[in-house]
């Protein structure tokens, strides 16, 4: 499925006097999908087909991501996003879902299960399992690239008008497994919606979620450490920035926990080894439906 049909079939609702573009298709269990940074739902396009029987698969872009609104002068949080997920679930009446999320996408998660744990009655997205893929769930241990510091620095605002093209594909592509990296197709669709209405150059204002991690650091971590709902965690070991020491501090930290290691994949397992993935996860899911 290229990039101009998953746009085709997608849908558009309001948040914040935000267009925000989302695709919906199947009927079953609800599977939602988060995606991560800078990319948008349509990460998740190899995955899709594979999972579709007998469920119903929702995707959306964040705001500031993929074919949503890309305002200028909004801060860009983590726990707005959350917001933006809830009102998903409402638009879509979604009495439950099974989240899988990748990247920026953990993030919101950890905000979704602090909210159900600090007041489960008022909690307005029903988990049925959580299912993370590579992203800085534990923000101590990543590594992550210069860019990305720069982009969350003071002058990020500098680096994101002079970064180009070039500069972003050699970095994303370094953080894909050694025999998984994009073609060229994969690149120009990737670049496509990235840069979508001029994403560019508010990706200094995205990029913000680093500094969040680290300030709400205490409470997403005590989510995940706490949560009752049904946790797995399937990590590309080839991924320089959010992978092995992940897995690592998941297993440490996480009661019960229940990781996966994909070997030869980086931080797109999804993108780089959608079999790998579908196996695993249909194996978790099989067991909390």
């Amino acid at each position: 499925m290229d990039l101009r049909e998953w746009q085709n079939k997608g849908n558009y609702f309001q948040f914040q006097g935000n267009s925000i573009f989302y695709r919906a298709e199947g009927h079953g269990e609800n599977i939602l999908f988060l995606h991560g940074f800078p990319t948008s739902s349509w990460d998740w396009y190899r995955l899709w087909p594979l999972l579709l029987k007998n469920r119903r698969l929702v995707a959306l872009d964040f705001l500031g991501f993929g074919f949503s609104d890309k305002p200028r002068n909004i801060k860009y949080t983590i726990k707005m996003q959350a917001d933006l997920v809830e009102r998903i679930v409402e638009h879509l009446k979604l009495k439950e879902v099974h989240i899988v999320a990748h990247d920026y996408g953990d993030t919101v998660v950890q905000e979704l299960l602090y909210r159900s744990q600090i007041n489960p009655d008022y909690s307005k997205v029903k988990i049925k399992s959580v299912c993370l893929l590579n992203g800085g769930i534990f923000p101590d241990v990543i590594k992550p690239l210069r860019i990305q510091k720069l982009l969350s620095s003071k002058i990020g605002f500098i680096i994101s008008a002079i970064t180009n093209e070039f500069i972003i594909k050699k970095r994303f592509s370094s953080i894909f497994g050694l025999q998984n990296k994009p073609s060229k197709r994969e690149w120009a669709e990737f670049w496509k919606v990235i840069n979508f209405n001029d994403g560019k150059n508010i990706s200094y204002k995205l990029s913000d979620y680093m500094n969040q991690r680290i300030k709400f650091q205490k409470e997403w971590t005590d989510a995940l450490i706490n949560t009752k709902i049904p946790l797995k965690l399937i990590i590309g070991t080839e991924d320089p920035i959010s992978g092995t020491a992940i897995a690592e501090s998941f297993e440490k930290m996480v009661p019960n926990p229940n990781v996966n290691l994909i070997e030869n994949s980086g931080h797109y397992p999804q993108v780089e080894t959608p079999e790998k993935v579908i196996q695993l996860y249909q194996e978790f899911l099989k067991k909390n439906i």
